[in-house]
């Protein structure tokens, strides 16, 4: 018979993996089919993949999930899904709204074109973008009282820098691409000029998953690789299938997806532990 897979995630292109695998066929020829949910985050999602109403869930890895982990709640990484690497663009970067933006200028010259404190937007507190906020800072001989941070979700970090209520977002292609576009922001820097080896999301297992269905979830991650291996033979982000089948899923601008900074998963899945 066939399994069903709970997958939770975002509507964020980095999963267009899992998607190219549904696509062409992989879960289905290890008789598994792929129920995709709507998460905020892996850090929400907690309770549900420790319950297994979900089984899998994509996201960042950050401090709240390290807490979880180290406290036993039974939720474990199974897979990479995005990391960094040195001397190559990372996805994350850090956009300047328009008004204080000016080609070349370094952060601490964007945070002395602001009256006060300088607002910054992320996602998720205590996440994988605030570590890149807090290297940005450390670089720069800045701290955190030199800023004040909002969590907004991605969605509305495009209005809230057309409004003027937030300086700088720190966002992952190519929803960042949409601040260029609809709020003419300004690209400052690559999150991986500051964290060039970081672990930035993950696939993540639920306890139930992993000791009740250890097959099905074996099955799982073959399909994943698969469709990791079929990503890089189309060419990531630029092939316009690729595009195509993440526009689809999440509705995101075709022309923004190929001008991205693509994902760069391990083709094994090997997470980045150190």
């Amino acid at each position: 018979g066939v399994d069903t897979v709970t997958f939770g995630t975002l509507p964020i292109a980095t999963v267009v993996p899992v998607l190219i695998a549904q696509e062409e066929g992989y879960f289905e020829d290890r008789n598994i089919e792929v129920e995709r949910e709507r998460i905020n985050g892996v850090p929400r999602a907690t309770p549900e993949l420790s319950s297994g109403d979900i089984d899998v869930a994509a996201g960042s890895f950050g401090a709240s999930i390290a807490n979880s982990i180290a406290q036993d709640v039974p939720i474990r990484i199974a897979a990479d899904m995005a990391q960094h690497y040195p001397n190559v663009p990372g996805a994350a970067r850090v956009w300047a709204r328009e008004d204080i933006y000016s080609e070349g200028a370094t952060f601490p010259e964007i945070a002395d074109a602001v009256d006060g404190p300088l607002s910054v937007a992320h996602n998720a507190e205590g996440g994988s973008l605030d570590y890149v906020l807090g290297r940005v800072l450390a670089a720069h001989d800045m701290g955190w009282e030199d800023v004040e941070v909002s969590e907004i979700q991605f969605s509305n970090m495009v209005s809230a820098m057309m409004s003027g209520d937030t300086d700088v977002c720190i966002v992952p292609d190519p929803l960042g691409l949409a601040l260029a576009n609809n709020a003419n922001a300004g690209h400052v820097l690559y999150g991986s000029a500051v964290a060039p080896r970081m672990q930035i999301a993950a696939y993540f297992f639920g306890g139930p998953f992993i000791e009740q269905r250890t097959d099905v979830a074996v099955r799982w991650l073959e399909g994943y690789l698969k469709g990791i291996r079929q990503y890089y033979e189309m060419g990531s982000y630029p092939n316009d299938e690729v595009a195509t089948i993440i526009n689809e899923a999440f509705d995101i601008n075709k022309r923004a997806i190929k001008s991205s900074v693509p994902a760069i998963p391990n083709k094994n899945g090997q997470v980045n532990k150190a």
